[in-house]
């Protein structure tokens, strides 16, 4: 599942480990591990997990999926301590709006090529 597979690539961008999301979420390490290597995770677990890392949902639903765009930063940033000064989404919220936005608009603009028999 690509959702899955890029939230993946998140944590490992971020350094987060499982346990450290277990003792966030106030859940067991083996629920965690359950979750990123299961092959059909819960909606609602799929929610919880991308507000946990502070990243909408639709972020991870890309194809092209890159964490050091999600988090707005260039190679010579620290990645940790941008992610561990607070949620990414009170980081630069302005960014995550503006970068919804075009995600959005980007699945709006799919699907009427698709309805034209394109993919984008």
């Amino acid at each position: 599942m690509l959702v899955l597979e890029n939230m993946k690539k998140y944590q490992a961008y971020t350094g987060i480990t499982n346990a450290q999301i277990a003792r966030d979420l106030d859940i067991q390490p083996m629920a965690v591990s359950r979750f990123f290597n299961g092959d059909n995770p819960k909606y609602e677990d799929l929610i919880k997990y991308s507000k946990y890392f502070g990243v909408n949902l639709a972020f991870f639903e890309n194809s092209n999926f890159d964490p050091s765009v999600v988090l707005g930063l260039d190679e010579n940033e620290d990645k940790e301590a941008i992610f561990y000064s607070g949620s990414l989404s009170s980081h630069d919220p302005e960014v995550l709006k503006t970068v919804e936005n075009i995600v959005d608009l980007f699945k709006h603009l799919n699907l009427l090529i698709m309805d034209h028999g394109m993919r984008l």
